[in-house]
C-alpha cells in the first residue's frame, strides 16, 4: 500500500513538470529598440553640428517636434541611453529620450526617440527645427512583417519628402 501511495504521489508531482515541457513552437521575440539617428550637413559636406564648421550651429538651438510636443536638444554624455538596470528581463522597453546629441565637439549627430518596432510606426513625423528658422521633416517607418511564426521581418525606413533616405550605420545624412 504504501509502494502503491508514494507511486501515486511521484506521478502527481511529475505531472506538472512533464506538462510544461516546451515542444519548441513558442518563441518569445526580443526587438531592438532604436532611435532616429540625423548627421546635418552643409552643401561642402561639412558638419553642421562641429564647432569648427564656418557658419555651424549650437545644438542647444536645434529643436525638433513629435505627436505636437516640443523637444529641444539635450547635450549628454551617451546619447544613445543603455539601460543598465540589475532586473534582467526579455521586455526591451522604449522610452521617449526626446532630441539629443553627444557631449564631442565635433562628428556630433542628433539622436531622436528610442522606438520599437512592436508599436507599428508607419509615415511617423517628426519635424526638425533648425537654427537658420527652417524646418526639416523626416518621416519613418518602423514595424515588423512577419512572413511565418518563426520569420520576422523588421522593417526601418526613413523618409524626406516621400523620398527614402540611404543610411549608413543607422545614420541618416541630410544637407542644409
Amino acid at each position: 500500500m504504501k509502494t502503491k501511495t508514494l507511486t501515486y504521489w511521484l506521478i502527481l508531482c511529475l505531472l506538472p513538470i512533464l506538462s510544461g515541457c516546451d515542444n519548441g513552437e513558442d518563441i518569445i521575440w526580443d526587438f531592438n529598440t532604436r532611435s532616429i539617428m540625423l548627421k546635418v550637413v552643409n552643401a561642402s559636406g561639412q558638419n553642421m553640428l562641429d564647432e569648427s564648421t564656418a557658419n555651424g550651429w549650437k545644438a542647444e538651438d536645434i529643436s525638433a517636434t513629435y505627436k505636437d510636443e516640443n523637444y529641444p536638444c539635450a547635450i549628454v554624455d551617451n546619447p544613445l541611453y543603455e539601460p543598465n538596470s540589475g532586473i534582467q528581463t526579455r521586455d526591451m522597453p522604449a522610452f521617449m529620450l526626446g532630441l539629443r546629441t553627444s557631449t564631442e565637439k565635433q562628428n556630433r549627430i542628433l539622436y531622436f526617440g528610442d522606438f520599437t518596432p512592436t508599436n507599428y510606426y508607419q509615415n511617423t513625423p517628426i519635424t526638425y527645427h533648425w537654427p537658420d528658422g527652417t524646418t526639416t521633416t523626416i518621416t519613418f517607418d518602423f514595424y515588423i512583417i512577419w512572413k511565418s511564426k518563426n520569420d520576422p521581418v523588421v522593417v526601418f525606413k526613413c523618409y524626406q519628402n516621400g523620398k527614402e533616405l540611404t543610411q549608413d550605420k543607422g545614420v541618416i545624412t541630410i544637407q542644409k
